[in-house]
């Protein structure tokens, strides 16, 4: 190479400074997880829905928001939740709305719209 930089290391310790970062990111995550309720909340509710009724695509969307914990052990910084927990809400964003459809499919509502029969076509409109 043309510098240096991988002859000399910025951080002389690599591996116990991670580990102490880790240390400090693991104590603080409690208060993080119960700032964010809705993400735990969704995260499960999510995931179940897709777990019952698209078995495949769940594999995969939990797969991923797994990686989002998995990202998150690995960059120890608390001010960079927002963006290492992006992942997290794919399972959130996908599975819930599965879950209204399926209710909703399962139970729908009556009344709310008139269906009307038309014994001849409709002229198109000119």
């Amino acid at each position: 190479m043309l510098t240096g930089h991988f002859t000399r290391p910025d951080v002389p310790d690599v591996w116990s400074t991670l580990a102490g970062a880790n240390v400090r990111y693991w104590s603080h995550w409690p208060r993080l997880v119960w700032s964010n309720p809705l993400l735990v909340a969704g995260f499960l509710a999510g995931g179940w829905a897709l777990w019952c009724w698209f078995r495949t695509a769940a594999y995969v969307v939990l797969a991923v928001g797994l990686v989002g914990a998995i990202l998150a052990a690995a960059h120890p910084d608390v001010n960079a939740g927002d963006r290492v927990y992006a992942l997290l809400w794919l399972p959130v964003v996908l599975g819930l709305p599965v879950a209204v459809w399926r209710a909703a499919s399962m139970h729908p509502v009556v009344g709310v719209v008139r269906v009307v029969r038309v014994s001849r076509p409709v002229p198109a409109r000119r």
